[in-house]
Formats: C-alpha cells, structure tokens, sequence
C-alpha cells in the first residue's frame, strides 16, 4: 500500500495493530459529506465513488474513483474539518480504518512512524491537486473530449446525415412502433424506476411513461417536421426547418423513462441524432429503455447512432465534455439547477428544464372542492416527485374553513402544530439545511409513519 510502503516491517506492525478491518456492501455511504473527520479507511479491495452532495435529487455530480491500494478521508487526519465529500462503495469494498485517536496515538508514541505516514499523505495531497489543476483546465478549454466523447458524437453525425432525408410517413411509422413498444412495456419500465431509483409511486410513473411516449406522438404525427413547413404568399418568407445535428439530452432520477422517450420522439421527428446522460441512479433503467429505441431504429432501417447513452456509470467531467464538444449542436437538459448551470454555462445553446414548485393561489370565487380535488391529486401524484405539482397553497381568507374541510374531505390530513413540529424534524436537517434525502419522493403515509404520526390508509 503507497501509504506505508515506506514503512519497516515493525513499524508496520505497530500500525497495523490500529487498524480495524471493515466491510461495505455496494452502495453503502461509507464518508458522508459533512460528518466530523474523524480517521481514514486504506482500501484493501474494492471500488469507491467520490460525490460532491450538492442537495438536489436530479444532480449527479461524480468527482472520482478510488481503487484498492488507495485511502479515502485523509485529509481528516491533517485539518480534522468536516467531510468535503461523501464517498460510496461502488463494489463491494473491504477496508481498514484508521481512527484519528489511534493515529494520534501513533504520533505520540512513535513520532518517526507518524511522520513517515504524514509525509506520504502529503505527497498524495500534491498529487490530487495537480490532478484538479488538470481537470479545471480541461473543463475551461474549449472542445476538451475524450476518445469515448469523440465517437459517439462523430457516430451520432454520421447517423444524422443519412436519415436527415427520411421522409415524413417513414419517420411517424418508425415512432408509432417505439411509443407502442414503450406503452407495453410501461408497468415493467415503471417498476424498475421505482426499485432502481427509490422514488415515486409504481402506477402513477406508468402513467407518465405513456403519457410522454403516446401523448406527444399524438402531437407530432402527421405534421411536417423537415423541409419548407410554409410559404406565404404577400411577403415571400419561407419557414424551413431544418435539423440542427447532434443533440444532448439530459436525464434526471426522477422521470427518467418519460424524459428518454420524449426527447426521443422530438429529437428524431425533427431529424436530428441524439446522446443522452443519465442520472447514475437510473441508469439500469435506462439502458433497458435505450435498448428498447435501438431495436426499434434497426427493425426500420434506421440508422442505431440516432440515439445513445452512456452505459456505465460516468462524472460530471465526461457530462461536461459533451456539452462543451464543439460538434455538439444544442443541449436539453432536464435536472437540478446546477446541470442546468452547466448546460447554460457550456457555451452550447441550450434549453434547461429545473424545479418549478410553484404556489398555486386559490381565489374567493373558486370551486373549493373541486380546487382541494385537484391540489391533492397533484401533490400525491408519483409522490410528488413532479416539479410542476401543486406545492404551496394560498388560500383567499374568506375560503380558509371552506377550503380546508374540502381537503379533510378528500383524504388530506391537517396537522396540529404538535404534528407539524415532528413533521418538520423528520423532514428537514437542520445541519444541510434542506430536506432529508429519505424522505423525497416517498409516500405521505411513509413520511407520516417515520414521523410518528398516525393516518389512515387510502
């Protein structure tokens, strides 16, 4: 192990007699970003992801891959500050553990062997830093790529110059084959959402699911989409649309089969090829729905480059370079506010898509139960993971009793402020300042049931 290779073999021992063998099953959060830094883990086998938790469920922000013969944390062990970073077992990982108190114990007892350890500790440090001096400079150059980056987008060109002629009829064939496969396979994609991403409700992501693939079909079929669209005849102007290349699509955790299928749909009906990044928590999901629109690009002789994804877990750089990529035409991101940042910030035109959340105002002349109907069925659908649902309530004075009886009625609970104030504490961390990664995108009854209060089912 790098880090005490310069030891000799007592020293070592004396070393080893601190350390603590541990082991994480994958996908266990080993270092959470904000907890006191209190030793390190040397990494016997395994592999370790790096997150940067910036708060918001559709932003996926990678920073590294630690391997075995690696340490994770020691920075702890030099500025004893909190975590800078939260790092999860990407494999099964097994470890050893360093506690700052043994190794501070090392350091007075045997001052020649902590200052071994120290010093390579340091050296490594140089090295991580050099390493971010690398990948900032890469993020700031224009047209900074990668050979994997370099293909898939010279593919998907490629892909678009021979289908950018397709005719119309051949072009809504070839969609109306993927929407029905899609909608077949709706309550199967739905499940896997659910059980992938740990978010939202099994029926209602079906509903998503063929909403977004037959509800835009229905909008795009029979319309023409490429060439001359109109000509009027007093001033002479012609409208021609024309495809603009190589489209990136961003896929967020939270409706990622709807968001695929429908930039599907728009990418290929106006001609254009498409590569898509999706969150890394749906990415079993999503390349089951990939597969899905490549079967139906080669039964109907289209080109497959029309549409790819990154298969394999990726970071935020490779995102990054795709959207820098000076062969990349135009970016639709859909996620949190920093992706969307990116895309904006990118030097690509861009169309970014973020939370909307927005508070809804019930006036005195609403149809107060129909408005109660409505607010709940919008908060409760898919769990509430749908930024455009119904998120606040601004009741008109004269309708607070009216309006809050309706709720009662259809199934909302009031909380008292004994309730209120358990509901806040289990919903909330009070240290991050924001709310409990557990508890987004869950049921009310779950929430409810973690807080200590009693609901009835429905």
């Amino acid at each position: 192990m790098p880090y005490l290779r310069s030891l000799a073999e007592d020293e070592l021992e004396i070393v080893n007699e601190r350390l603590e063998v541990v082991q994480f099953p994958e996908g266990t959060c080993i270092i959470e970003q904000g907890s006191a830094g209190d030793g390190c883990y040397f990494i016997d086998e395994g592999t370790v992801r790096v997150e940067y938790d910036t708060g918001e469920t559709n932003t996926d922000v990678v920073l590294n891959y630690l391997e075995s013969g690696m340490v994770m944390g020691e920075f702890s062990l030099i500025d004893h500050q909190p975590r800078s970073a939260s790092l999860y077992a990407h494999t099964d990982v097994t470890a050893r553990w360093l506690a700052t108190e043994k190794f501070n114990e090392i350091v007075a007892q045997y001052p020649h062997i902590g200052a071994k350890i120290l010093t390579a500790i340091s050296s490594n440090l140089i090295q991580i830093v050099r390493h971010t001096n690398r990948q900032l400079a890469d993020l700031m150059t224009e047209g900074a790529s990668t050979s994997q980056v370099d293909t898939m987008i010279a593919d998907a060109h490629a892909a678009q110059k021979a289908f950018q002629n397709c005719p119309e009829e051949k072009v809504d064939a070839m969609l109306k084959d993927l929407v029905d496969t899609i909608s077949l396979q709706a309550e199967s994609l739905a499940e896997a959402t659910v059980k992938e991403s740990g978010l939202g409700a099994v029926k209602d992501k079906i509903e998503k699911i063929r909403f977004s693939s037959q509800g835009v079909y229905k909008i795009l079929a029979g319309k023409p989409a490429a060439g001359l669209l109109h000509f009027n005849e007093e001033s002479k102007i012609e409208d021609i649309a024309s495809p603009m290349g190589v489209i990136l699509g961003i896929i967020p955790l939270t409706n990622p089969v709807p968001t695929m299928i429908f930039k599907t749909l728009i990418c290929l009906k106006s001609r254009n090829a498409l590569i898509m990044s999706c969150h890394r928590n749906a990415l079993g999901v999503g390349n089951r729905t990939g597969a899905f629109i490549q079967d139906i690009l080669k039964k109907h002789g289209a080109p497959v480059n029309l549409v790819q994804w990154i298969h394999k877990r990726s970071s935020r750089k490779l995102t990054n370079m795709f959207m820098r990529h000076k062969d990349m035409s135009f970016i639709l991101a859909t996620g949190g506010p920093s992706i969307v940042k990116a895309a904006y910030s990118s030097g690509t035109p861009a169309i970014g898509v973020g939370a909307g959340n927005a508070p809804v105002y019930v006036t005195n002349t609403a149809d107060v139960n129909s408005a109660a109907q409505k607010a709940i069925e919008s908060k409760s659908f898919d769990n509430g993971v749908i930024c455009g649902s119904d998120n606040n309530l601004v009741v008109d004075a004269s309708m607070r009793d009216s309006f809050i009886d309706a709720l009662k009625r259809h199934g909302a609970k009031i909380l008292n402020e004994e309730e209120t104030e358990k509901l806040s504490a289990k919903l909330f961390d009070p240290e991050k300042g924001r709310m409990s990664v557990d508890m987004v995108g869950q049921s009310a009854q779950f929430i409810a049931q973690k807080s200590g209060i009693p609901v009835e089912d429905s």
